[in-house]
């Protein structure tokens, strides 16, 4: 949002620390950032409410190492269980006023979100309960949005689920890098090449822009 915003009249800084958290922070997004900007260091931070911060990454990848799953030397410890990323932290909060204990389990905190693991790095996918169900299979919004900005000239796309007369269709809001140059059927064709076929986006819209809300999330309600 800063850069898409920034006044070609204003120069722009070369920063010493540029720090990012709060969505998932994917290679695209890292990427931008470091060519714009030209941090000396470029950081992104995973933190919960519940724990505080868990995880800080600093060699300019997403994800992060699968090693750190093994790591008990680590100050917040981290696990994966069916998919879901758990910590363990000595940082965490007690609880909810009224509300079950938050880590019950033997001090694991499951945080909800999913992780992919490939290649030796562990990479966020998304949230448990904002999967998709479509045609029957389990479809991670911020995993295919992830493709979609990296592979076709498109940034900040939303993903969203669509019903129809076929049924549930899945479908994706387009912010064109380049307005006035976007060929959705070319999209179309080109998103097949990087999307499993339950992925496939099977309807897109070109938006001018995607909402956003007070903390600078995607709103997807």
């Amino acid at each position: 949002m800063l850069i898409s915003a920034w006044p070609s009249s204003v120069a722009v800084p070369k920063l010493q620390q540029a720090t990012l958290g709060g969505e998932i922070v994917d290679q695209p997004t890292l990427d931008l950032v470091d060519q714009f900007f030209k941090p000396t260091h470029l950081t992104h931070v995973y933190a919960t409410s519940e724990a505080g911060t868990a995880i800080v990454v600093s060699d300019r990848r997403s994800g992060f190492p699968e090693e750190w799953l093994q790591d008990r030397q680590r100050p917040v410890l981290l696990r994966i269980h069916e998919y879901m990323l758990e910590v363990k932290s000595p940082f965490r909060m007690r609880g909810y006023v009224n509300a079950a204990e938050p880590a019950a389990n033997d001090g694991w905190l499951p945080t909800g979100d999913m992780i992919a693991t490939r290649g030796g790095r562990c990479y966020f996918v998304g949230r448990a309960d904002q999967l998709l169900n479509i045609g029957g299979s389990k479809v991670t919004p911020e995993e295919v949005e992830e493709v979609l900005q990296q592979g076709l000239n498109s940034r900040l796309p939303r993903l969203w689920q669509a019903q129809s007369i076929m049924g549930t269709l899945l479908a994706a809001d387009i912010v064109p890098a380049q307005p006035g140059s976007f060929d959705t059927v070319a999209l179309r064709r080109k998103a097949e090449q990087f999307l499993a076929a339950s992925q496939g986006s099977q309807h897109f819209r070109i938006v001018t822009e995607i909402p956003i809300s007070a903390n600078g999330k995607k709103r997807r309600a």
